[in-house]
């Protein structure tokens, strides 16, 4: 199945923010996360982007959401600063 996703992070190079994965039928945000990381580029490992908050097709995801063919992903890591 294919899925995309969409970075909203300042620290992602352009080039990164819009992706899309194919992914084995019955894979989660989770799944699609792991594969996220093995991006070259992508300047976060696994510990670092599960704190972000998910959106699958409008509607706020957990980790554990199986995804399904043609979901767009949205994921928006925290804001930090003073």
């Amino acid at each position: 199945m294919k899925v995309s996703l969409k970075i909203y992070d300042l620290s992602v190079p352009e080039e990164l923010k819009n992706l899309s994965f194919e992914l084995p039928d019955g894979s989660t945000v989770d799944d699609m996360v792991r594969e996220c990381v093995e991006i070259r580029g992508i300047p976060y490992d696994y510990a670092g982007i599960i704190g972000s908050a998910f959106i699958v097709n409008g509607s706020p995801a957990n980790l554990s959401m199986v995804l399904s063919d043609g979901d767009k992903v949205m994921l928006m890591r925290p804001m930090e600063g003073g």
